[in-house]
């Protein structure tokens, strides 16, 4: 439990203003992502999350400095909400990359 308290401290001071429910799913997601470059991970599904997909793949694009998921999809059900309100995959790499690790 500390060590999630101290990965919520470092999610809140990157992407403020979620919900706990939010930062935790982010934690949960961790195990799950696989670094394929630089710039691009490739995650596990949690169906105890909802994920629904077989994978999901997070870019950084450097030009604009944000992150896209395939979440983000206009066909998916819900892509466009989570787009604007951040993903918990983008959110996990967001945290792996503060973390170094």
């Amino acid at each position: 439990m500390h060590k999630n308290i101290e990965y919520i401290m470092v999610l809140v001071r990157r992407v403020p203003n979620k919900k706990l429910s939010w930062y935790l799913r982010c934690i949960k997601r961790l195990e799950t992502i696989v670094e394929l470059d630089k710039n691009t991970w490739y995650l596990r599904p949690l169906p105890k999350l909802g994920d629904r997909r077989q994978y999901y793949i997070v870019r950084y694009d450097e030009k604009t400095e944000s992150f896209t998921c395939t979440c983000y999809d206009k066909s998916a059900i819900g892509g466009s909400i989570r787009k604007l309100k951040m993903c918990t995959h983008v959110g996990a790499v967001i945290l792996k990359l503060a973390l170094g690790s």
